[in-house]
């Protein structure tokens, strides 16, 4: 009987370092795609428009002469943006600058 397990020794021993070596492929592989999924995500976040203004400068209870409305520029990309109201009526972006009559 100790003739048959040691004529299979170096089967399984080959087979132990088989398994242990595609376990450390597969943490490696794991590891490298949670790394790349991780920089797809910071990098989708860094090219994200977000205007310092809308952050900074959000107040609780908006004054009269501040309007939410779709900014036609190319800038704003049809996006809500506050605009305040002049008195003449004209909406100002307060994200590109760009005019446009108020509704």
């Amino acid at each position: 009987m100790s003739d048959l397990l040691m004529s299979d020794a170096p089967a399984l021993a080959l087979l132990a370092v088989f398994a242990v070596g595609l376990l450390a492929w597969l943490v490696a592989f794991a590891l490298a795609v949670l790394a790349l999924v991780h920089g797809l995500v910071r990098a989708y976040r860094w090219l994200r428009p977000r205007p310092r203004w809308v952050v900074d400068e959000l107040a609780l209870a908006e004054p009269d002469s501040v309007l939410w409305r779709s900014c036609h520029s190319t800038r704003c990309g049809h996006m809500q943006t506050r605009h305040t109201v002049t008195p003449e009526g004209v909406a100002i972006c307060q994200g590109c600058g760009a005019s446009a009559v108020s509704a």
